[in-house]
């Protein structure tokens, strides 16, 4: 699951891995991933040579979670339902930390798309600044110099294949649960093994996005933290919901970030930005990245 965390040894262990790996395997991720930030996220990341993950728990779109949360209750409830009475109720306690399950394990996002001139993202990234978009190297972001590696993959926008992947998983998941004497076990390797189900459920459930965003094309890096983990160790910042938690990402070395590319966003001002955007990268330590503007007209 998380490659930076010790897995519990559970009968559950890799089970959202078997699941979803297939859909996987059919997308392969682009040379090149795009960025899309404001002036202020621009510096930041050029001038510290550091990507910031968000903690998925407390971003903007509270809908996040709970859209892949809706997709799994729907389907468990829809298949414990063709189950005898005396099973109906085997997946509470799993359920029941799900719900809760945030402050335990906890999915650390940086986002990224696969195309770097997208209109929608110009308008969520620019509406009173100036937007950018950051090209980055692919194959250098998954390289093992950086503080911790995070996993890679494209989100899964496709409705039938939601439902597809969730069916399949809870079915499993079922089954394994039935498999097990929790009579014979204490309450610690009982708790052990809930948190293990609902780790496999989470990581499923992160590939899903709401159907109404595909135009993004969004691809994930991605980890899971433990409240008590001590590393990678958090950040935190003012936000609109106070202060909020932030991991930063960078080279272990101290190097430059793999990026290859900036676009400016649309702007009546983009010539000029992008001057200035040349003279910002030299003086940051990139002079080598290439610069263009977005001629795609956009009212501001």
């Amino acid at each position: 699951m998380a490659e930076n965390a010790e897995p519990i040894k559970t009968p559950f262990l890799g089970l959202a891995q078997k699941i979803i790996d297939p859909y996987r395997a059919k997308v392969k991720a682009p040379t090149r991933l795009y960025h899309y930030t404001s002036s202020a996220g621009l510096i930041g990341i050029v001038q510290n040579s550091r990507l910031w993950f968000s903690d998925s728990a407390f971003m903007n779109d509270g809908s996040e979670l709970q859209y892949g949360m809706d997709i799994f209750r729907r389907k468990s409830e829809a298949m414990l339902a063709k189950k005898p009475e005396k099973n109906r109720n085997s997946l509470d306690a799993l359920m029941e930390f799900l719900t809760g399950q945030q402050t335990y394990n906890r999915q650390i996002i940086f986002c990224m798309s696969d195309h770097g001139n997208l209109l929608n993202q110009w308008r969520d990234y620019g509406k009173d600044v100036t937007a950018y978009s950051i090209e980055l190297d692919t194959l250098a972001l998954l390289q093992d110099e950086f503080n911790f590696r995070p996993g890679l993959y494209s989100l899964i926008y496709d409705e039938a294949t939601q439902d597809a992947i969730m069916e399949k998983f809870v079915e499993e998941l079922f089954e394994i649960d039935q498999s097990v004497d929790y009579s014979k076990l204490d309450k610690d390797t009982q708790q052990s093994y809930i948190m293990s189900g609902a780790a496999e459920a989470t990581f499923v459930m992160s590939h899903f996005k709401n159907p109404a965003f595909n135009v993004e094309n969004e691809w994930r890096f991605t980890f899971y933290a433990a409240y008590s983990a001590k590393e990678p160790k958090p950040q935190f910042r003012a936000s609109a919901l106070g202060v909020v938690p932030y991991y930063e990402w960078h080279r272990s070395n101290g190097g430059k970030l793999p990026i290859t590319r900036v676009m400016v966003g649309p702007s009546p001002y983009a010539k000029a930005s992008d001057i200035a955007l040349k003279l910002f990268l030299f003086q940051a330590g990139y002079p080598e990245v290439e610069t263009l503007y977005s001629t795609i007209p956009i009212r501001k």
